[in-house]
C-alpha cells in the first residue's frame, strides 16, 4: 500500500480529490464509473488528470473543460503545467 493506505493500482473514488492522495486513480463522482467524468492519477503530489470535462466545486484544482483523452498535469500548488 502507499502512504495513505490505500492499495496502489486500485481505485479509489472521492467527490473530490484530496491533496494528500499519492499512487492512486481516483474517479469523480464517488460511485460512478463514467469516463465522462475522466480520472486523475497522483504521483508524489503531481497530479494528471485525463480526459475530465469537469471537477466537482470544492476541488483543489481548478475546473475543466476538456475533450475526452486530453491529459493534464498539475503542480502540488494545483497550478497547470
Amino acid at each position: 500500500s502507499d502512504d495513505n493506505g490505500y492499495p496502489k493500482g486500485e481505485a479509489h473514488y472521492y467527490t473530490q480529490t484530496p491533496d494528500d492522495v499519492t499512487h492512486s486513480m481516483v474517479l469523480e463522482p464517488q460511485n460512478t464509473f463514467d469516463f465522462s467524468f475522466g480520472a486523475s492519477i497522483s504521483s508524489n503530489r503531481y497530479r494528471f488528470l485525463i480526459g475530465a470535462p469537469g471537477i466537482p466545486d470544492g476541488s483543489p484544482m481548478p475546473n475543466l473543460l476538456s475533450t475526452r483523452g486530453a491529459a493534464y498535469l498539475y503542480d502540488p500548488s494545483g497550478q497547470l503545467i
